[in-house]
């Protein structure tokens, strides 16, 4: 086993991602490597199908970001890391774009990612995260499937 010394673990609060940050948790545990896990928030097309309340785009985009850290902060409380022993950060863009960007100036040596598994049609329309920075990370890329029974 290679002795990691930084891992990457990108999060959006899904079953099989959360599974992932446990296994990258794992693993930085027995290497004793430094964890950094990231949630990416996607750019916001367009607020007007809220029909509730009249939303600004800047509420929308504080409501996100807090529910992310928010989200982030319940996530590392399970993993059992020393509290200097990861770090966690909200990134905007392009998911794939911006894990493979944090990869690279953080100089990680591995990345763990889930994957949803899609297959046939769903796989070719909706694409993979996954697969997006499996194929452009400069670092190995360890992806996991969905849990069984999720």
């Amino acid at each position: 086993m290679k002795n990691w010394k930084k891992i990457l673990c990108p999060v959006d609060f899904s079953p099989v991602s959360k599974a992932a940050l446990q296994y990258a948790a794992g693993l930085c545990r027995e290497s004793k490597a430094y964890l950094l896990i990231i949630h990416v928030l996607e750019p916001i097309a367009d607020p007007g199908n809220y029909v509730f309340r009249p939303v600004t785009l800047t509420d929308l985009k504080e409501q996100r970001l807090q529910y992310a850290h928010n989200s982030l902060e319940e996530a590392v409380r399970s993993l059992k890391l020393a509290r200097d022993a990861y770090s966690a950060s909200v990134e905007h863009g392009l998911p794939s774009e911006e894990i493979v960007r944090v990869a690279d100036q953080e100089n990680v040596d591995l990345i763990v990612i889930g994957t949803q598994g899609l297959t046939g049609l769903s796989h070719v329309l909706l694409g993979s995260t996954a697969e997006r920075v499996v194929r452009k990370a400069n670092c190995p890329v360890l992806t996991l499937k969905r849990p069984a029974g999720n």
